[in-house]
């Protein structure tokens, strides 16, 4: 089996033991629940700070939809304004500009930043974001929390969740750079669809559009008992107008999840 993208486990905000569904069946929908806290991948960092970050979020409609995050401390290991600007958005780069460390988070047209500083969005928007410690964060729904244990310690990813991937589903991408193969920055994108079908399904648009990409890492895989599928691309083989696509959690990357 291929290599373990990095588990966010540190943290209880994202304390799952993964269970799937068993059974041949394509349609056998792939199960989580919360449990005990899930053990990191050995060899793997945690992505603690994206979790802490993520877990001061409350859920809701617009959180489930997308999440965009930045580490703005280690943006220039990435990329810099350009892949701000792509996974906050103008508005949330705008906003995030004047923070030279800490982190950022784009909840639809709010951002939130690393202090518990909301900007932007309506005022039920920015007083439910302003909590820092909601009853039910963002990453406590199970899709969402696989693929953030699977992208992994990346200064810069976007989860794509439910509200638009459908019921227990969620995609994301992340950068990050790496001196395991292969080695260099690194795209990392990850898949916790709903029904099995759609693991196998991804796996082959991965294998499609990025087979040749300078050997890539492209399989599905089991983070604790949730089969998931994981790809880690040499970033310098995809084109510059893609990444930032992926990274913005465009069509492009929400389609790469489905039949």
């Amino acid at each position: 089996m291929r290599r373990l993208l990095a588990v966010a486990a540190s943290l209880a905000v994202v304390a799952l033991a993964l269970a799937a569904c068993g059974g041949s069946d394509p349609a056998t929908p792939v199960h989580v629940a919360p449990a005990a806290p899930l053990p990191g991948a050995k060899g793997d960092p945690p992505a603690a700070a994206a979790a802490e970050a993520l877990s001061r979020i409350a859920d809701g409609a617009t959180a489930r939809r997308r999440l965009g995050y930045v580490d703005l401390g280690r943006l220039t290991e990435v990329g810099g304004a350009t892949v701000l600007r792509s996974v906050l958005g103008p508005a949330g780069a705008a906003a995030a500009g004047s923070a030279a460390t800490g982190t950022a988070v784009q909840v639809g047209p709010a951002t939130v930043l690393g202090g518990g500083r909301v900007v932007g969005g309506s005022a039920a928007l920015r007083a439910a974001l302003a909590n820092p410690a909601p009853a039910r964060n963002a990453i406590r729904n199970e899709a969402a929390s696989a693929v953030l244990s699977c992208v992994g310690d990346a200064p810069a990813m976007t989860i794509v969740g439910e509200e638009a991937m459908g019921h227990d589903a969620a995609i994301g991408a992340g950068l990050r750079r790496s001196a395991e193969a292969p080695a260099g920055l690194q795209l990392v994108v990850c898949g916790a669809p709903h029904f099995r079908r759609h693991l196998f399904s991804m796996e082959r648009r991965l294998e499609r559009r990025y087979g040749d990409a300078g050997k890539p890492a492209i399989a599905v895989t089991e983070l604790g008992e949730r089969e998931i599928v994981s790809a880690v691309i040499p970033a310098t083989e995809v084109p510059r107008d893609e990444l930032r696509a992926l990274l913005a959690g465009s069509v492009r990357l929400r389609t790469l999840l489905g039949d």
